[in-house]
């Protein structure tokens, strides 16, 4: 975190040169698709969920470089969920769009259940669980199923090159 400090202190100052630097070694990163090796490091750690003592209610979480973690959430966070919603290619039913809640999804649930018993109309209702299912994501398919809702071809090949070579540690 010292050089992001430093920049910070040289901002304050109206003195670019680091931060410009700093942008341009990201910059170049991003456009040759070529990840830094430091990119592809990553520190677990286990919280609690907050559901008691027991091991089996820990979750893992990884935190990566801070500019590695801006990048991303600045490529996917922003501009690709923009853009998806832009051209309504993410299912109605996806929760985590904006203006849609959990509370939606479970009103959602009751209304169909409350439906189904009071008009003794058969129905089916399926749950998914994702539980641990991100520590199983396919790079290959993922990579395609962002380049469907608009990710650029520059942008998924340097995803794809960062977790391709990752260690599994």
């Amino acid at each position: 975190m010292g050089h992001y400090k430093s920049m910070l202190i040289c901002i304050n100052n109206n003195d670019f040169m680091i931060p410009h630097v700093v942008l341009s070694i990201a910059y170049l990163a991003f456009s040759s698709a070529t990840p830094l090796k430091r990119w592809q490091r990553a520190s677990q750690v286990m919280l609690e969920k907050g559901k008691g003592k027991f091991i089996d209610n820990l979750r893992i979480i990884q935190l990566c470089k801070a500019n590695l973690n801006f990048f991303l959430h600045t490529i996917w966070g922003n501009w690709l969920i923009r853009h998806a919603m832009k051209h309504s290619v993410l299912d109605k039913a996806q929760y985590a769009l904006q203006g849609h809640t959990c509370n939606n999804a479970i009103l959602n649930k009751t209304l169909f259940l409350d439906l189904s018993r009071q008009t003794l109309t058969p129905g089916i209702l399926t749950d998914y669980d994702a539980t641990a299912a991100f520590d199983r994501v396919l790079v290959g398919l993922s990579s395609i199923a962002c380049q469907r809702v608009g990710l650029p071809r520059i942008a998924e090949t340097f995803m794809y090159n960062l977790l391709k070579d990752c260690p599994s540690t």
